[in-house]
Parts: structure tokens; sequence; C-alpha cells
């Protein structure tokens, strides 16, 4: 008798086949994680610093990333030019 273990990859749509329990705790967690990473665009955790009321958003490694608050106000702003 042969077992093997199959993880949904819902990124591809497709399974991945693993022969031992210790191979597919494995690969499930590099799936979920990767996972992860695709719906948080790679900046799982965001550093955000505020200095007198105004927040400046980074990554982990430090670079500067886009601020949704500052977007929506961008957006704001121009639909009351229209």
């Amino acid at each position: 008798m042969k077992i093997t273990y199959r993880i949904l990859n819902p990124l591809t749509g497709s399974y991945v086949t693993t022969t031992s329990v210790e191979e597919c705790t494995k690969t499930f967690s590099k799936l979920a994680y990767d996972l992860y990473l695709t719906y948080t665009h790679n900046n799982p955790v965001v550093v955000v610093i505020e200095d007198e009321g105004v927040e400046t958003w980074r990554n982990m490694q430090g670079t500067e990333i886009v601020n949704p608050e500052l977007v929506q106000q961008q957006i704001l702003e121009q639909l009351e030019i229209l």
C-alpha cells in the first residue's frame, strides 16, 4: 500500500504531492506563507512612524510605501475638483 499527501496550491489550482507527513507539513507551511505574502503584497508588516501627526509608512527593509489614508485623501481631493 502506498500513501501520499496532496496539498492544494490555491495560487495555481493544482495539487502538490508529498510522500510523508513531514514533507506534507513543510510544503503546506511554504504554500501558506507564499499565499499570505501574495495577499499582503509582500509587506505583511508595516512600520508606521508618526512625527507631528504625519505618518510615514515603511516596509521592514525601510523602504517607504504608500500610506492608504494619504491615497484616500488625494482621491477625495481630486473628486471635489470635478
